[in-house]
């Protein structure tokens, strides 16, 4: 089995997640052959091969032509990490206008002449091409990106996880209702209790599992790294910010009005990994859409 590997815009994380296999990597590749991968090897051409990892988001019209060419070489092409399959950390970029990036960025005397031009915002991958599979992270888990590929050399359709982070959080929820909202900057939450319960706003109810919780584990509310859980794309009553207040206003007593006017400071951090996918972003609420201030382009 041919595999090619491409970087697109990232931090190049998930290719050393791809690295900390170690031997786990090593093994599979020995009976496969790596085409393509400018991160790990010296290739200038891209080339046919059965299995495609892209990394990174598409911001570049240079991202554009790269995909593109990658998509029509490869049978199976696999969207790898949170940037590939939701925009990621950089999709941030995209509640701004383009002009308005680089002038923030560069000043009229030292922007660089041959800069590469920059499509309208930041897009996950499927955006532009059909993906086969989403391995999201940030980077991906090592075990779950372990048996992906184990899978994929071996023929075998490769694992789905779909539980949210508080099925591998181990942490119990409190029966007595709190009445405030709680921030970690300012105090230390119990241990061996729901963050959530405790009144601190943690995403991992609505985030999808598979990453067996390090953060809640080290009393570090969920951001969400690896994306919603199904439901939240599927089911019309769900959603980030509406499961969070509902939760919230459960475990707090408090109004749901008064929880969401209580997270308006913070509104934007609930979709730091999502931003650029508008059916997670516009199914929530107006408010929502208004506050994170999103260009149309």
């Amino acid at each position: 089995m041919k595999v090619s590997t491409v970087c697109l815009s990232s931090c190049c994380g998930c290719h050393m997640a791809l690295v900390n296999l170690g031997e786990n990597l090593l093994e599979p590749l020995a009976s496969n052959e790596l085409t393509f991968s400018p991160v790990l090897m010296d290739a200038k051409k891209i080339t046919d091969c059965d299995v495609a990892l892209v990394e990174g988001g598409v911001r570049t019209e240079e991202n554009v032509q790269v995909l593109e060419e990658l998509r029509e070489r490869s049978k199976i092409l696999i969207g790898l990490g949170t940037c590939a399959s939701f925009g990621g950390i950089p999709g941030l970029g995209s509640a701004h206008a383009t002009l308005d990036l680089l002038a923030e960025a560069y000043t009229a005397k030292y922007r660089p002449e041959n800069l590469t031009h920059l499509v309208p915002r930041e897009e996950p991958i499927d955006a532009y091409v059909e993906v086969e599979y989403y391995l999201p992270g940030c980077p991906p888990p090592l075990p779950i990106l372990g048996s992906v590929l184990t899978h994929l050399f071996e023929g075998k359709e490769p694992p789905r996880v779909d539980l949210p982070v508080c099925a591998e959080c181990q942490r119990i929820a409190r029966r007595d209702v709190q009445s405030e909202i709680k921030r970690t900057l300012n105090t230390v939450p119990q241990k061996e209790e729901c963050l959530l319960s405790q009144g601190y706003i943690c995403l991992g109810s609505v985030s999808r599992g598979g990453c067996e919780a390090p953060c809640t584990h080290a009393g570090v509310p969920c951001l969400g790294c690896r994306g919603p859980i199904d439901r939240v794309f599927t089911e019309p009553t769900h959603g980030i910010l509406y499961d969070l207040v509902r939760r919230t206003s459960h475990f707090t007593g408090m109004a749901e009005k008064e929880v969401e006017a209580r997270l308006d400071d913070i509104l934007h951090t609930f979709y730091a990994f999502t931003l650029p996918v508008k059916e997670i972003r516009k199914k929530d609420r107006e408010k929502t859409w208004a506050l994170i201030h999103r260009i149309e382009v």
